[in-house]
């Protein structure tokens, strides 16, 4: 059976964890949500799980169990919201809730769960907003000893380049009275070495994958291939796919691939293959099984094509059709092939 195969390389993974760690010279919160951004949440967190000070971040009580009963003793986050109902899976796995609203408060102390406190930003999403993180600084400095507070943290909309919401959480912190407080509010869209004198973690997603901002420093993890399933002889004129949308502007090829967004590949308005050192041009709409290709070179078709990787950054495809990244990988629905570790 032809397929696609997204290729993992775990080495990198490792790399870009310890680049990052270094570079910004903060201990990391790595964000493995949602099956590690779909590149797979056990084999990614044993790629790094033996680094020190990990902190781990998960949007999913299942997942925090399924770590939980693959040994891990790595401390970790809770991303979601939290209600009472969750409080005995809480406890039993030793797990860091983020307290956003006054209510959470009082479960926290009522049933001396460890927290994160979270205050709301211009993103207006989760967090305690201004008059609330007033009123929760206060309770909790009036009983500091009955609440277990480990840190403090925000969300960033963006780059935050006029640094108003980091004023705004920095005057939160100077406030609290505890000391050796984890503090985290850059996260992989945000992160900034310049401006920066308070956060002791850095909370690190998109960017773990050698994502968002390509750069020398970090490594390209995943890499999507294809085998080709057809190639069609095509005539200058001739329309191609849905909507007949694309017509061939000379004689040529069409390579048709065994992909497409039933697979989870991305609708892309326009994009390119590379197989055989040749760039190929998107031919029509791709389709829930099929994307199409035209080149007017006749290529052995025992050649593997890279729809993304080393040779198509995902953030050009991304630019392009004004699509995330995030989404482009989370919605993959293929067979995973994972390099395996060489690195200590």
């Amino acid at each position: 059976m032809k397929e696609a195969i997204l290729h993992i390389d775990l080495d990198s993974i490792l790399y870009n964890y310890r680049h990052l760690k270094c570079y910004y010279n903060k201990k990391v919160i790595a964000v493995l949500k949602d099956n590690a951004y779909g590149l797979g949440l056990l084999e990614v967190y044993k790629t790094i799980k033996d680094e020190s000070d990990l902190i781990i971040a998960l949007s999913s009580l299942k997942e925090i169990e399924l770590l939980r009963n693959n040994m891990c003793q790595n401390d970790i986050i809770y991303l979601n919201v939290f209600d009472e109902s969750d409080i005995k899976e809480i406890k039993d796995n030793n797990i860091i809730v983020i307290v956003e609203n006054l209510k959470q408060l009082e479960l926290v102390k009522k049933h001396q769960l460890r927290f994160h406190l979270k205050f709301a930003s211009k993103m207006n999403r989760l967090g305690l907003n201004y008059q609330d993180a007033l009123v929760a600084i206060l309770k909790i400095n009036r009983n500091i000893n009955s609440y277990k507070l480990e840190g403090v943290m925000t969300h960033f909309a963006n780059e935050d380049k006029d640094h108003s919401d980091y004023y705004l959480f920095e005057s939160y912190v100077k406030k609290i009275n505890k000391k050796n407080l984890i503090i985290h509010c850059f996260a992989s869209s945000s992160l900034n070495e310049y401006f920066d004198n308070i956060s002791t973690h850095i909370r690190v997603g998109i960017k773990l994958y050698g994502i968002g901002e390509r750069n020398a420093f970090l490594h390209n993890v995943v890499t999507l291939t294809t085998p080709i399933l057809s190639i069609k002889e095509v005539k200058k004129g001739q329309e191609v796919g849905y909507d007949l949308t694309y017509k061939c502007k000379e004689n040529g090829y069409l390579y048709i691939l065994p992909i497409g967004y039933g697979q989870g590949l991305v609708r892309y308005k326009d994009s390119v293959c590379f197989i055989d050192g040749l760039f190929l041009k998107q031919a029509g709409k791709i389709s829930m099984d099929y994307a199409t290709y035209f080149s007017t070179t006749l290529i052995n078709t025992d050649k593997k094509v890279e729809l993304f990787g080393k040779k198509i950054p995902i953030e050009c495809l991304c630019k392009i059709n004004d699509i995330s990244p995030h989404e482009m990988i989370v919605s993959l629905k293929v067979k995973k092939e994972y390099q395996k570790l060489t690195l200590k």
